[in-house]
């Protein structure tokens, strides 16, 4: 995680509605200005490192085609 950058996991109307409890009065695009102003940003779930290719990643698929040529011929019932 980046310690220099400053983030909140509030929306901007949440932010009015904490003032406001507060006894504040300012308006939607003021905190937005804010925010911007002073470098502020919405925090949010991001996939940093790609898992990449396995080797072996297409062994699982050729298995069960595999299977599934061989449980007719078993003898057993198919489903």
């Amino acid at each position: 995680m980046n310690s220099s950058i400053r983030w909140t996991y509030l929306k901007p109307r949440e932010i009015v509605s904490e003032l406001l409890k507060k006894g504040y009065s300012v308006s939607r695009n003021i905190v937005r200005y804010l925010l911007k102003k002073h470098e502020y940003v919405k925090r949010k779930a991001q996939k940093n490192i790609t898992m990449g290719g396995h080797p072996d990643r297409n062994a699982q698929f050729e298995n069960i085609t595999q299977l599934k040529q061989d449980y007719p011929g078993c003898g057993k019932p198919c489903y």
